[in-house]
């Protein structure tokens, strides 16, 4: 009889775990924190967060490079996109001082942001329908009303 118990419990928790174990999210099989390219933008990548799969947008003139996985240098990636490119003078310059590859959102706009070399401020602008995030340093679909 205990045996008979023992084989009972140990059916349901090996059912249980299948369960769980085959449990699909938004992301499918991907694991959380997994980046993918979309293979329909080259400036666009997948990205799994918590099982939500979100699509992420590279800063202009840059394309998502799996190898790295970081967004790289690529002005072909964007040459249908209309560029927004600004030098400000050191004294009105946020990059004063900081690192080359920082960026920096703008308080223009939400879909403008500042990348930062050679300690010059490039203004930059995320495409129509995106705005810049300060989090990821990257462009992400527009969740809310902001010009």
């Amino acid at each position: 009889m205990q045996s008979n118990i023992f084989i009972l419990v140990a059916s349901l928790l090996c059912a249980v775990g299948t369960q769980a174990l085959t449990t699909r999210t938004s992301c499918g099989s991907l694991p959380s924190d997994s980046k993918i390219p979309n293979p329909k933008n080259c400036s666009q990548y997948l990205y799994c967060k918590n099982g939500n799969l979100q699509t992420l947008t590279c800063p202009q003139d840059y394309e998502y490079n799996q190898l790295q996985a970081r967004c790289a240098y690529n002005p072909k990636c964007w040459s249908d996109v209309k560029d927004i490119t600004d030098t400000h003078p050191s004294a009105e310059n946020p990059c004063a001082g900081r690192s080359d590859g920082i960026y920096l959102p703008s308080p223009l706009s939400c879909r403008l942001f500042y990348y930062c070399m050679n300690n010059m401020s490039l203004l930059r602008s995320c495409p129509e329908g995106y705005a810049f995030s300060s989090l990821d340093s990257v462009c992400v679909q527009k969740t809310t009303n902001c010009s």
